[in-house]
């Protein structure tokens, strides 16, 4: 499990408990909030390669950066979202790693 510090258009840089290996592949998935969308609160799986991982720093968590490579938008959730700043890794605690009836991927585009 990790929390996302920074995410913009092209990756993210998450932090996490569990190392990483620099060109791993990461994936995780994140709820983006109306105040983002201008709409309703979305969930997107993003699929990339860490590119730079620091530490471990404060509190024993490693800095992984990710560029993505690729992305879906995930069907509505039934029960309460998890807050848009928490982020799963692949290989680490991916609860959601089967695909899901409904999904939109795209390939990332930079």
């Amino acid at each position: 499990m990790g929390v996302t510090q920074d995410v913009s258009a092209r990756g993210a840089f998450i932090l996490t408990e569990a190392k990483v290996a620099e060109a791993a592949v990461v994936e995780f998935t994140l709820v983006l909030p109306p105040e983002v969308t201008l709409t309703e609160s979305m969930r997107v799986r993003c699929r990339g390669k860490a590119i730079r991982v620091e530490g471990p720093g404060l509190g024993a968590k490693f800095g992984v950066a990710v560029v993505v490579e690729h992305y879906e938008f995930l069907p509505e959730l039934r029960s309460e979202p998890r807050p848009a700043e928490r982020a799963t890794a692949a290989g680490f605690d991916d609860a959601e790693q089967a695909q899901e009836y409904g999904a939109r991927s795209y390939p990332w585009r930079a």
